[in-house]
């Protein structure tokens, strides 16, 4: 009597999705490897990370960017996260960063401002659509 798999396809930490085609089980892993890789590739430029996590938004790209900037030196950490905060109201990834990482008072800071920015009497005016994550949304509102 041999031992029957609930899922032949499954085979330790890969599972078949396709014809030559496979998956991790387990995401967190996948999103591990694709924050080294981004990291191999653009850690040396927080300029292109924000670029290459696109869109930021998603949750996937967002557990992404968090093992990147855990991954990333602190200057370079810091350039990374203003860059985010730039791309719209992503102050929520920022602080997640930090949560991870460790504190930092610049980071801190530049979340404060955000902050302040996105409540200004302009952004009232605004109305609702300042809330959704997306720069691509709220430009739509």
């Amino acid at each position: 009597m041999g031992i029957r798999l609930l899922n032949p396809s499954t085979v330790g930490l890969l599972s078949k999705v396709g014809v030559r085609q496979s998956h991790f089980i387990h995401l967190t892993l996948q999103q591990y490897l694709a924050a080294k890789c981004a990291f191999r590739l653009f850690g040396h430029d927080a300029q292109q990370l924000p670029d290459q996590l696109s869109p930021l938004h998603s949750g996937w790209t967002r557990e992404v960017a968090q093992f990147v900037a855990c991954i990333l030196s602190a200057e370079t950490c810091t350039r990374f996260c203003k860059l985010v905060l730039a791309t719209g109201a992503q102050y929520e990834m920022v602080h997640d960063f930090l949560t991870e990482r460790g504190s930092s008072e610049k980071v801190e800071q530049m979340v404060r401002n955000k902050l302040g920015e996105i409540r200004g009497t302009d952004s009232l005016v605004a109305g609702p659509g300042i809330c959704y994550l997306s720069q691509q949304l709220r430009d739509g509102v």
